[in-house]
């Protein structure tokens, strides 16, 4: 068993523009996968599951060496002819405090997704389509096709903000204002995912592989 959660921002800007990724694109791509039938959502600071299941996947020692140790321990479970089950219920976990606490530690995993689900990856962007869109706007100009569309991407953007803090995420404390930014870097991570096969992680430097499994390089 799993579940969503929603960010709570602190007083730091990173930690605002993480709650703005956590709510905005976290919360409504996990909603939209499993309404087209994908169960393969796993996050890793909400799993349950009862040990005989934990120790029949291997334990915890499984995911010493990967990445993506939430997606590994639920596709795991799934082998076992078992299913993954999202509960209604929906706690708060912050944004991070800091640079590195909010935006470096999240980039550093979507960095390395393509190496997990490169097909899932790729489709990703089709989700970060204000900054496309906009910037389709810019290259078209002045087809109104394309001013259409960009105006069209513009409130469904803000309107999946609003529905957001409609939910309950208002009391939570995150800026309307931040989404241009927000968005441009989930862009900028998103590229990078497919340009580079390294994490640093505590001072290491890892090589991703396929599957997301690790190798320390250097020692």
């Amino acid at each position: 068993m799993t579940c969503l959660y929603r960010g709570r921002a602190g007083t730091g800007l990173w930690s605002r523009v993480a709650t703005l990724f956590i709510n905005d694109w976290y919360f409504p791509a996990v909603l939209i996968s499993l309404a087209l039938g994908d169960r393969s959502f796993a996050s890793g600071v909400t799993i349950a599951l009862r040990r005989q299941t934990l120790e029949a996947i291997g334990g915890l020692q499984v995911t010493a060496d990967h990445v993506a140790d939430d997606w590994l321990i639920g596709e795991r479970v799934r082998r076992l002819g078992l299913k993954t089950v999202l509960s209604r219920s929906c706690p708060d976990r912050s944004g991070g405090r800091g640079f590195s606490g909010s935006r470096a530690s999240r980039a550093a995993l979507d960095a390395n997704d393509p190496r997990v689900a490169p097909l899932g990856y790729a489709f990703m962007g089709f989700s970060i389509f204000l900054p496309i869109a906009l910037l389709g706007v810019l290259l078209a100009w002045p087809s109104p096709w394309a001013l259409g569309l960009g105006i069209l991407a513009l409130v469904n953007r803000v309107g999946i903000h609003w529905v957001q803090r409609r939910r309950g995420a208002a009391r939570l404390g995150y800026d309307w204002i931040l989404i241009p930014p927000r968005d441009g870097l989930l862009v900028a991570v998103w590229v990078a995912g497919f340009l580079g096969r390294g994490i640093t992680w505590r001072g290491r430097r890892y090589r991703v592989r396929g599957g997301g499994a690790l190798r320390l390089l250097g020692g």
